[in-house]
């Protein structure tokens, strides 16, 4: 390939595949270093995604026009598209004080890091054209965020450290997992002795590979609930630390032991079944990395529900797909949260959510903050 190289793609996602074999052969013909092959590929993307998603309006098909020009080990990369006007370099360093969850989900978060991975970013809209231009310097030993992710040294912990561990070398590691390898049936059935069954199992495994079947512990039944609380509330570890959480406030922080934790996870199965909550029955839990989320996901393993957690950072109609992919019947959310001192108002979003979704029979609110609406 020479110095140079244009190529057009349609406004459509499948393109995404064509532009990164582009570029990769224009990368290895002329040498460039993988953590710039790399990091162009991954900006380019990103930036391919966003113009369709915000760009075109019209459904119809579109060009979108890829350059590549190399010198002196400086790569330029073009991009122009005659959709609407969408300038990436709008975006501010920092998120905005008042959170979007559509935008920060579909743009902000995504158009940082092509700033990360670029050296120079700039955009122009001219004769009803979007036109952006990114340079990546190929140096050697350059900090990317391909290379800061890579650590080669060894960390050997402290005796002390080492001689309370369970697993005290990598040689004792290595014969546990060739034991793993060697007899599977036999590795598995001691690690399940651990745990504590209701009823134990007629046979460890049932397996076809022709007809896809693989069943671990046949016949066996447990209550993965009781494993994780009860059976350590006739020991020492009632009262031992099960969870520590460190809230988005300095100094908003919370420790449940084992004991009231318990007893949190069955009050809120209760409330569960109080709502009509069934065994199979799915439940949806939209919430902030929050003390409840563990509680709820916990209660509804107890009872033999189904939960499904969306990222409390989702947009409606994010949490609308993940609704009704899993045809839920409840949706566990929470009045709104701080997120990097900023507001999140995430009710609004599963309000907005919960106009597609008619199987949502009923709602439980966690009240994080004080607001005027409930």
């Amino acid at each position: 390939m020479p110095n140079d190289y244009s190529l057009k793609l349609r406004n459509q996602i499948g393109e995404i595949k064509q532009l990164g074999e582009k570029l990769d052969a224009f990368g290895k013909q002329h040498g460039l270093s993988k953590s710039l092959i790399y990091g162009a590929n991954l900006a380019l993307e990103e930036l391919f995604v966003n113009i369709i998603a915000h760009a075109y309006e019209d459904e119809r098909e579109h060009t979108i026009g890829i350059g590549f020009v190399l010198l002196d080990r400086k790569l330029t990369i073009t991009v122009e598209d005659d959709g609407k006007e969408f300038n990436p370099t709008a975006i501010p360093y920092r998120p905005t004080a008042k959170i979007s969850l559509d935008d920060i989900e579909d743009i902000e978060l995504g158009l940082r890091l092509v700033r990360m991975l670029v050296d120079a970013i700039s955009y122009e809209r001219r004769d009803g054209k979007n036109l952006l231009t990114l340079v990546i310097e190929d140096l050697p030993n350059k900090k990317t965020i391909t290379s800061v992710m890579r650590e080669d040294r060894v960390f050997l912990p402290p005796e002390t450290f080492r001689e309370k561990a369970r697993l005290k070398s990598l040689d004792e590691y290595k014969a546990i997992y060739q034991q793993s390898i060697d007899d599977p049936e036999a590795f598995w059935a001691q690690k399940a002795d651990e745990l504590d069954w209701f009823r134990k199992w007629d046979k460890v495994l049932v397996e076809d590979f022709s007809e896809g079947i693989h069943e671990w512990f046949v016949g066996g039944k447990l209550n993965l609930t009781v494993n994780c609380l009860d059976r350590h509330l006739l020991t020492w570890r009632k009262n031992k630390a099960a969870l520590i959480w460190e809230g988005d406030n300095p100094g908003e922080d919370k420790i449940l032991t084992y004991q009231q934790l318990h007893r949190q996870v069955c009050r809120f199965a209760n409330v569960l079944k109080k709502h009509g909550v069934q065994k199979d029955d799915r439940v949806s839990i939209y919430l902030p990395m929050v003390m409840e989320l563990p509680i709820a996901m916990l209660a509804c393993a107890r009872i033999g529900a189904i939960h499904s957690v969306v990222f409390g950072g989702f947009s409606a109609e994010s949490l609308k797909d993940r609704i009704l992919d899993c045809d839920s019947r409840l949706l566990i959310c929470a009045n709104g949260y701080t997120r990097g001192g900023k507001v999140v108002k995430s009710k609004e979003q599963a309000d907005r959510a919960l106009q597609s979704c008619p199987n949502i029979t009923d709602g439980i609110v966690v009240r994080r903050r004080a607001w005027n609406r409930p």
